[in-house]
């Protein structure tokens, strides 16, 4: 009876894991919205939504509680991001609009406690499949959607009409299918007894993919595919990882200067322009902004109010755009250059310890940890996927960040093969 009733708490909890990535994913919140009748405005916010989030935060702090010493020792594995959400968290003392931010670092720190509670009740093969479930039935359910309900599923866009699924935009419904895709590859080989059911799934995923004409999820998917292959050979010996890896670096350095060379022409290929849709002047305008206040800035969540905050500037010269389409500008924006230090840091410690990872194991995970990394950079060249509240990509870059077990955190040596202590340390969460 102990047992069963075990394995009940288990699935409820698990049932709770993928309900809350979906509704991070922005799965079914157009719906939620349009239902609730109440418009989010950008100081006050949908308080129906807010009370929705603060019941998952009060879950989640309840279940971490319950394994408080777990969670302290996964939580000092990474102490820059730790670091970074304090920053937030405090920076209401300078903020333009404290109460604002406020209220936002709090959502902040749920979104953040939400990421390091998956690494506490779920190792890093079991996130990988939580993550495959999730993206892919919200694959399924985009579908349904799109066929069933259009006015929900299906969105116009330049003119003629792209499918959008569950979730409130095309271009959120393309990168989360592409990422969907690289896991289930990766998946694939070590699970050949599901194999049925993984490459329908790579293709209804990245069927969605097309149907969503979202050209950066494009991009960041074909990147991807070219890079996986040279993420597995981290783990060749030296005498064939070095000359490999100088040969790639001399054919992508080649490719870069194409690139740049005819940036315009190919930009203007794929239906954009050399101001990337005009976000480059918009771009000049929150630099301008920055320099006024660059070392804490103007305070988590503060400058994009709309006409109500120092986003009234931008507006004014430019549009009226509801954050910088940058990550790493607004997170400057917010924080300043102290926060943005403190992020980048983090962010190139946690992508060496995933090589670190990938060259002491032969499991996918940590080559999905260093495939998300590379997106997550890519994707915020044009939007804003750092350090955002109740957001999927930000949750998600909090689990693989604490992810990485202990072992292949403090281990100094990456070129050291894993003794049989370490290789028990494999299951370590």
């Amino acid at each position: 009876m102990k047992i069963s009733l075990t394995k009940v708490k288990d699935t409820i909890e698990y049932i709770f894991a993928f309900l809350v990535l979906q509704l991070f994913s922005g799965a079914i919140i157009q719906v939620l919205s349009k239902a609730s009748g109440v418009a989010a405005d950008q100081v006050g916010g949908d308080p129906k939504m807010q009370i929705l989030w603060s019941g998952i935060y009060l879950i989640t702090l309840l279940l971490i509680l319950r394994q408080w010493k777990q969670f302290i020792r996964v939580a000092s594995r990474n102490k820059l991001l730790v670091l970074l959400i304090g920053i937030a968290l405090v920076s209401f003392l300078w903020s333009a609009a404290p109460q604002v931010t406020l209220r936002r670092s709090i959502a902040l720190v749920g979104t953040t406690l939400f990421g390091v509670y998956l690494v506490v009740r779920y190792s890093p093969s079991e996130l990988l499949r939580l993550i495959a479930w999730t993206f892919g039935i919200g694959a399924v359910l985009s579908v349904i959607f799109a066929l069933a309900l259009p006015e929900y599923g299906i969105q116009p866009y330049g003119g003629g009409m792209t499918w959008r699924g569950i979730y409130r935009h095309k271009n959120l419904l393309g990168r989360l299918m592409a990422l969907n895709a690289i896991a289930l590859l990766l998946m694939a080989p070590s699970n050949p007894r599901y194999r049925w059911v993984i490459w329908p799934s790579i293709c209804l995923s990245v069927g969605l993919l097309l149907l969503s004409q979202t050209k950066t999820g494009l991009v960041i998917f074909l990147t991807l595919i070219i890079l996986l292959p040279i993420y597995k050979a981290l783990r060749w010996n030296y005498t064939l990882m070095l000359p490999f890896l100088i040969i790639v670096l001399n054919v992508a350095a080649i490719v870069i200067m194409w690139l740049v060379t005819n940036l315009e022409p190919l930009l203007v290929s794929i239906g954009k322009d050399i101001t990337l849709s005009s976000r480059t002047p918009l771009w000049e305008a929150v630099i301008h902004k920055i320099q006024e206040r660059p070392w804490l800035g103007y305070g988590y969540g503060a400058f994009w109010l709309g006409w109500q905050g120092e986003s009234a500037y931008v507006w004014q010269v430019e549009w009226d755009a509801p954050n910088a389409h940058n990550g790493i500008l607004d997170v400057c924006v917010d924080l300043g250059l102290v926060g943005l230090t403190i992020f980048l840091l983090g962010f190139l410690m946690t992508f060496i310890r995933g090589v670190r990872w990938v060259r002491l194991t032969k499991t996918p995970e940590p080559i999905f940890l260093l495939a998300y990394l590379t997106s997550m950079m890519m994707d915020s060249q044009a939007s804003s996927n750092f350090l955002t509240q109740n957001d999927i990509f930000w949750v998600l870059y909090v689990a693989l960040a604490f992810s990485i077990p202990r072992s292949y955190v403090t281990e100094s040596r990456i070129g050291h093969k894993p003794s049989l202590k370490q290789n028990e340390l494999l299951k370590e969460v």
